[in-house]
């Protein structure tokens, strides 16, 4: 396999050379991870900012070790009107080579970028760059990939705290957190109120993965006294066994609190985050929505994470992919938005939509060991020959299961949208998100009239219960979708407002 080639954001280029307390154990162990895999690019751009350092001797040492990576030859620069066509800010010379490296991803003359900033990477965000900008953590989790085979599981119980056997190891780092007897404290309090929780439980019967959760109503949130609007759900405890990093288990306990507060009718979602230690988990969540807020009103270390899911009273009106991450699993569905129907095969079908599955209802469809990372990621990618140049992330897709059901039964939300022709680029951009090997890709793109492929990133938005059959699709007078098509209003309202609430 060729090297992948990723840019590195300043930062981060310094730090593996020179490790600070905050990164050196996640850059080392990038770096021996990477050595096989990955070459390490830096922006010229990226040196002249370094050349502003007016300490002679650090800068020079600085620029030294940047030196020992490779600089991209010659990359293209994006033009004002480009930057402005993409609402991104460039009043500060930060901004100005920031919207530059991020030009490479949009250009593909990297494959990633790897950067610590949060609001660069929420611009990349905005821009439906998501899957292709990492931070340090996620970046460490994607390489994880091609060495180990993740723990799997999409089988959630939904259960009362006093069912979790809290004796499992997996509660050993809250009781380090919190002390034994604080923790022991508050589990007892679980207990005796009821509290409710969803678990994973691994083919050990080991817990791998937990969310505690309760409601509450018109309660301050953070320091500052916030309440958010409506009916809130908390959060109490979100926590992934490290073993199972990379299976997508997070998203999958992430889809049942969002599943549970949309049935529910609950407004807000929140929870409480220890940043420091945390940062993976800061990195799921903030894929979905979810924005800091503030600090916890008494711990010190914790920060509070939260995110309406649907637009509090006298909120701006956005844009349809600003939208649908600001409000998932909300989306809007005006005439801004394009809705298309995409026929897939009952075996894709199988792996990446586990909720409408056959097999979840078989003899073994809570055995963990048999689901894998695409069935349990919320955010999911199709992959197929068809050119569509009106596709856009906030777009909106109904699957069309062909083969034995022939009927139209899950809604996703586009969230980004690639036409590449390179097997390795598409297959490491979505693997552990898509259903198709290397192997499947290549024939596709081999096969493909320009050697050009479409990549849609989606979010799973529901089910459609019961399905749209063929026959009331035909009553209608549209035949089933052969490949990627556009569907018609009418029809598409017919079809959504039997989404599962």
């Amino acid at each position: 396999m060729e090297r992948i080639s990723v840019l590195l954001d300043t930062n981060i280029l310094i730090d593996f050379e020179s490790p600070n307390e905050v990164l050196s154990s996640l850059c080392a162990g990038v770096l021996r991870k990477a050595a096989s895999l990955v070459s390490f690019y830096y922006h010229p751009l990226q040196v002249k900012e370094l050349e502003r350092n007016k300490d002679t001797d650090s800068r020079e040492k600085t620029i030294a070790r940047v030196g020992k990576f490779n600089v991209l030859s010659d990359p293209p620069l994006a033009s004002d009107a480009q930057i402005e066509a993409k609402g991104w800010s460039n009043r500060k010379s930060n901004d100005r080579i920031d919207n530059q490296l991020l030009w490479c991803i949009e250009e593909s003359v990297v494959s990633f970028f790897v950067t610590q900033d949060k609001a660069l990477r929420a611009k990349a965000r905005s821009s439906g760059l998501s899957e292709r900008v990492f931070s340090l953590s996620q970046f460490d989790e994607w390489l994880d990939s091609f060495f180990d085979e993740p723990i799997d599981s999409a089988a959630i119980r939904n259960c009362k705290c006093y069912q979790i056997d809290v004796s499992d190891t997996f509660f050993d780092s809250l009781r380090e957190a919190y002390g034994q007897s604080e923790f022991d404290k508050w589990w007892r309090k679980c207990k005796a109120l009821q509290r409710d929780c969803w678990a994973i439980i691994d083919s050990h019967n080991n817990l791998s993965g937990l969310c505690v959760y309760k409601e509450e109503r018109n309660e301050a949130i953070n320091r500052d006294g916030f309440v958010p609007e409506g009916k809130v759900l908390k959060l109490c405890t979100f926590k992934i066994s490290s073993n199972a990093l990379g299976s997508k288990q997070g998203e999958r306990l992430l889809l049942a609190a969002f599943d549970y507060a949309k049935r529910n009718g609950y407004n807000f979602l929140y929870l409480h985050v220890d940043e420091r230690k945390h940062v993976h988990l800061v990195d799921l969540i903030t894929q979905f929505g979810f924005e800091r807020m503030g600090n916890h009103s008494t711990s010190k270390q914790d920060a509070v994470y939260g995110k309406y899911i649907v637009p509090p009273t006298g909120e701006e009106s956005l844009g349809k992919a600003e939208y649908l991450l600001r409000y998932y699993p909300s989306f809007m569905a005006d005439s801004t938005v394009n809705k298309f129907a995409i026929p897939i095969q009952k075996v894709f079908h199988e792996r990446l939509f586990p909720d409408s599955s056959d097999f979840k209802n078989s003899l073994l469809g809570d055995d963990p060991d048999m689901y894998t990372s695409e069935s349990n990621a919320i955010r999911k990618a199709y992959i197929c020959r068809k050119r569509c140049k009106t596709i856009e992330p906030g777009d909106l897709l109904l699957f069309y299961r062909s083969g034995d059901r022939k009927s139209i039964d899950v809604l996703g939300g586009v969230v980004a949208v690639y036409r590449l022709s390179d097997t390795d680029e598409i297959y490491n951009l979505v693997k552990r998100r898509t259903v198709y090997s290397k192997e499947e890709i290549e024939s596709m793109r081999s096969s493909s009239a320009t050697g050009e492929l479409l990549v849609i990133v989606f979010d799973y938005l529901g089910a459609v219960a019961p399905p749209f059959t063929l026959k009331e699709l035909r009553e209608a007078g549209t035949a089933h979708p052969q490949s990627l098509q556009p569907m018609n209003e009418k029809l598409f309202k017919a079809v959504v407002a039997r989404l599962e609430s």
